[in-house]
């Protein structure tokens, strides 16, 4: 929308007009921009996207739901479910969390109740609670049951921002990465860990000059995979998890080069004998790995291509198949000029 604007008096005059429908925002941001020769431009909202199931040769294996505004997905530890941030389509600048019976055909079942932006869901490794990102600034847990409502476990500046990103196999750790202020603002995306609870401090998991994110314990919780930057592009590295945090930090030794030529989204095999990532051209990728005592990896094999734009979610325990969010109708990738927009007010 667009209304006039007197200058002399410091208010808005006359009546708003239409100037571009289905305009892409994300939270309180528009996807535009004008100059001040009546040159508009703008990005059309994205797409809905569908739950889809695609086995290790990328061919689709099932539908997992029924279309809509998703930003993110994780599968539970036993398969039985899924949870999914998506957008709240009466109020844009807001997200809940639904659960998904995937027995069921997918049935979905509210979970939050649409205070503000809820995403980046984990689950515990008994299926029963989420840990989640509200509102960029916070990481609260609530009951899959939704019994007993939901528990503030960390709050951060808001100018920082903190994202779940995994839950020990014990359930005593949560692993979670944020960004550390320095002297000149906000500065890199570090991993910390926290005890869910226990009223503890955060301790420090990775903490350099560069950004670590994207963590994920291996099924035997001694190993973290997560997503640097330090070599200058994004790749996946291990690094094991120390014993004990006596020495002010949460891991122990090195850390070991995963991928080759980049990537992201790290994910293990339910045995732990497995680790998958993404590579910057969109490859599915697997390498062998051995995460006991010490950690090695073989040569990464690339899988399939995933789809264009799809939201990385998970793979089952068996390695056999992943969950993406994949969208569906036209692209939102396309920018539209619009010249001479200002003419609409001049008739």
């Amino acid at each position: 929308m667009a209304q006039a604007f007197d200058t002399d008096h410091l208010e808005l005059a006359g009546d708003p007009i239409a100037v571009a429908e289905r305009v892409g925002s994300f939270r309180d941001g528009g996807f535009f921009s004008a100059s001040t020769n009546d040159v508009l431009v703008y990005r059309a909202a994205d797409a809905d996207a569908q739950l889809t199931w695609y086995d290790r040769q990328g061919n689709v294996s099932g539908r997992a739901s029924e279309p809509g505004a998703f930003r993110g997905v994780a599968l539970s530890p036993d398969g039985a479910r899924a949870v999914v941030s998506r957008t709240n389509q009466q109020d844009t600048t807001k997200a809940d969390l639904w659960l998904l019976d995937l027995s069921r055909g997918g049935v979905t079942t509210r979970l939050t109740l649409g205070g503000g932006v809820a995403e980046y869901p984990i689950w515990s490794r008994d299926s029963q609670r989420i840990i989640f990102t509200f509102n960029n600034s916070m990481l609260h847990e609530v009951p899959v049951s939704g019994e007993g409502g939901e528990k503030e476990l960390l709050r951060v500046s808001s100018v920082s921002g903190v994202s779940a990103n995994d839950w020990s196999p014990d359930g005593r750790f949560l692993l979670y990465s944020g960004y550390v202020a320095s002297s000149t603002g906000v500065g890199n995306l570090d991993l910390g860990v926290l005890s869910p609870g226990r009223n503890s401090k955060p301790v420090p998991f990775a903490r350099t000059e560069f950004n670590e994110e994207q963590g994920r314990f291996s099924p035997n919780g001694r190993w973290v995979a997560y997503v640097s930057n330090q070599s200058g592009v994004n790749e996946v590295y291990v690094r094991q998890v120390a014993e004990d945090f006596g020495s002010g930090s949460a891991s122990a030794g090195g850390s070991v080069l995963v991928s080759r030529g980049g990537g992201t989204a790290p994910r293990w095999r339910g045995d732990g004998r497995e680790l998958f990532y993404v590579s910057p051209t969109g490859k599915m990728t697997a390498v062998d790995v051995t995460a006991v005592r010490d950690f090695h990896a073989g040569t990464p094999t690339e899988l399939f291509q995933t789809p264009a734009r799809a939201i990385i979610g998970d793979v089952t325990a068996d390695g056999k198949r992943f969950l993406f969010a994949t969208p569906v109708g036209a692209s939102a990738s396309v920018f539209t000029v619009v010249l001479n927009w200002q003419a609409a007010f001049k008739r």
